[in-house]
């Protein structure tokens, strides 16, 4: 598929027509579904940006077809290619940065238990851990999900113990990890809790 057919598709997310930017969206999520990764992954950044901006569109109908495009090209594309797009965002909104941190979720379902020798397992859980700062529960919650991820697409703790080793975090950063480990989904904020 030309770039210049990927670009006149992704330009219409932003179509004033809610029907027309949910139909791009959709169109990018089917063209990630059925064309190879080689073939796709030169338009991941392209892709990346304007699917995040509109999955954090007020208009349900247009962001629940954006989050399924996000999620499918998550899957199909390379995930150094989608690691280094979303590290590229520049995430200033908090609606923003939780759908970062479901990309970077999406991306740890996705490498399952591969995530031991992938070789930007440290980039993505230091990603993560720097989410786990943001102030919106919703971001650190996604955060959390794609930590306690992690943590059972492992064998076992040392595994786990490893990769946090690897990954470089501060002492802070691994109790914060261990903590949220340790809590399971039950650490999962409820986002109708005032308390933080």
């Amino acid at each position: 598929l030309p770039k210049e057919a990927i670009k006149g598709i992704v330009k219409q997310t932003e179509n004033l027509r809610s029907q027309v930017a949910k139909n791009a969206c959709m169109t990018v999520q089917v063209i990630y579904q059925e064309l190879p990764t080689r073939d796709l992954d030169s338009n991941v950044d392209l892709v990346m940006g304007a699917l995040l901006k509109a999955a954090t569109h007020t208009n349900h109908f247009i962001s629940e077809q954006a989050q399924k495009a996000l999620t499918m090209v998550c899957h199909a594309a390379s995930e150094g290619k989608v690691l280094h797009s979303l590290q590229s965002v520049d995430g200033r909104s908090n609606v923003l940065k939780a759908k970062i941190a479901f990309c970077y979720t999406t991306l740890v379902e996705k490498l399952g238990s591969r995530i031991k020798s992938y070789r930007d397992s440290g980039r993505l859980i230091r990603a993560l851990c720097g989410m786990l700062e943001e102030a919106a529960l919703e971001v650190r919650n996604q955060a959390k999900a794609g930590i306690i991820g992690v943590h059972s697409n492992l064998e076992n703790q040392r595994d786990f113990d490893t990769l946090l080793i690897k990954s470089a975090l501060s002492e802070k950063q691994m109790a914060q990890v261990r903590k949220i480990v340790s809590q399971g989904d039950a650490g999962l904020s409820n986002p109708n809790q005032t308390t933080r």
